[in-house]
């Protein structure tokens, strides 16, 4: 998979893209090494930069080391939250599977986060990313995970609630045993 090639796909045109994912291989540690960690450090990569540009760099490193961990984190976790609900929205597929709609859909937001490196254009660009990939979330839901589609809205509500809730705590969490 070319990392560029996926993303532009995403963007420009997510039906055929989530049919191309569908049908690759659902490995967890393959998505992890050739696509989480590689487009969830865009956001922490940039918040350095614009942390150290502003003279506090071990605020920066900090803060990106925090949102890292994070990044990586929550993809497992949704995915795992994501297998789990999908036979109560008529839905089924693996965790390999939930993982690949999580990261896929999450892209977006990640890839704004370049944004962070001009002072107020950051959250506006993340808020814009998370309302595409909303849109991406939708689409591929009935690709990988096989919802009818009078179940996807439901799913993708109860999928937010939750989700949120489980950044949050992460986020808390990290926040509070941060050494460094």
């Amino acid at each position: 998979m070319d990392l560029r090639k996926r993303l532009r796909g995403l963007l420009v045109d997510p039906r055929r893209e989530w049919t191309a994912i569908a049908a690759e291989p659902a490995d967890v540690v393959w998505t992890y090494r050739n696509f989480i960690a590689i487009v969830a450090a865009i956001p922490s990569a940039a918040l350095f930069l614009r942390f150290t540009l502003a003279a506090a760099p071990l605020l920066g490193l900090s803060a990106a080391v925090t949102r890292y961990i994070v990044a990586l984190a929550s993809p497992m976790a949704a995915a795992v939250v994501v297998e789990k609900l999908a036979p109560r929205f008529q839905s089924k597929g693996s965790t390999g599977q939930a993982l690949k709609l999580v990261a896929y859909s999450t892209a977006p937001a990640w890839v704004a986060g370049v944004f962070y490196l001009l002072p107020g254009i950051g959250a506006t660009a993340t808020l814009v990313a998370a309302l595409f990939g909303i849109y991406l979330f939708a689409i591929g839901l009935p690709r990988l995970l096989h919802t009818p589609r009078e179940q996807i809205v439901p799913f993708m509500l109860v999928c937010g609630i939750v989700l949120v809730v489980i950044n949050i705590l992460l986020t808390a969490v990290l926040s509070r045993t941060r050494t460094f």
